[in-house]
């Protein structure tokens, strides 16, 4: 899974169905640098092939498989931040991550 894929996956998994234009505005202010949505275009068509999105008249919509393929993902980013002391829930980041979000930081 590319870093463009697990953000995606991100950006689904939180939000869904959404098109390539809001994915891309999404990925956009996560990387803080425009993210065009033909960018988008192969990393999107990729995850189709692989069944982990599902498309659905111009929007994509995170498949079971994709929720699968996502979560180890997740969980390395997780323990990758907490430095291996399993100090660091899940939960706990995901809460930050939102509070960080709608504070515009």
């Amino acid at each position: 899974m590319s870093m463009v894929e697990f953000c995606l996956g991100m950006a689904l998994s939180r939000r869904a169905p959404q098109s390539a234009g809001e994915l891309a505005a999404e990925v956009s202010a996560w990387f803080d640098r425009p993210v065009r949505a033909r960018a988008l275009k192969a990393p999107l068509e990729a995850m189709l092939g692989r069944g982990w999105v599902a498309p659905d008249a111009e929007t994509y919509t995170l498949s079971e498989a994709g929720t699968a393929a996502l979560t180890p993902f997740t969980h390395a980013l997780v323990r990758m931040l907490d430095g291996g002391r399993r100090l660091l829930d899940l939960a706990v980041f995901m809460s930050l991550i939102k509070e960080f979000e709608r504070s515009g930081s």
